[in-house]
């Protein structure tokens, strides 16, 4: 069972608050506002690999990279698309935003990567005045699920375990 199904059957519960999953060394951890059958209010999503290779890890700027490709090319299914932002190899982090032109009444998505070990998706509404706040965003359980096992891939290094039992 994906992380994605894992997080949706405990949504479909009606849960909120903090909500956690793991599978396959990958983590799952999402902010409910509130949820039912089919969909799910959420203030933040978090996929992460329980062992984090480290700050000193010498692949850190590939693997992010890598992610915020994954990412740019695949997930175009969210209500905005998001494109590249900030993007530091040397860091290993980068931050992609929902496309300027496509923002809603000031409302975006961010979508962080930390080395490619961890990804947070948050939605944000900025204040006339600048700054901004967090907010919430509604999820279809479809959707969710997707873009779950989609972080979970890239995260949890997936496409390289398979090519590894394929050469076996």
């Amino acid at each position: 069972m994906s992380l994605g199904k894992r997080l949706i059957d405990k949504l479909k519960t009606g849960s909120e608050g903090p909500v956690e999953v793991t599978h396959d060394e990958v983590r799952a951890r999402a902010d409910v506002v509130g949820s039912g059958a089919y969909g799910s209010e959420i203030r933040g999503l978090s996929i992460e690999r329980a062992q984090p290779r480290g700050n000193e890890d010498p692949t850190r700027g590939e693997r992010m990279q890598g992610v915020v490709d994954k990412i740019t090319a695949d997930v175009g299914y969210l209500a905005e698309p998001v494109k590249p932002l900030e993007i530091d190899p040397s860091s290993g982090r980068g931050v992609l935003r929902t496309a300027r032109g496509s923002v809603t009444e000031r409302e975006y998505y961010e979508i962080t990567v930390d080395g490619g070990d961890r990804v947070d998706v948050d939605r944000f509404r900025g204040r006339e005045a600048g700054g901004r706040d967090r907010v919430s965003s509604n999820y279809g359980h479809g959707v969710l699920k997707r873009l779950v096992d989609d972080l979970e891939e890239v995260v949890g290094d997936r496409r390289e375990r398979v090519r590894e039992d394929e050469e076996a």
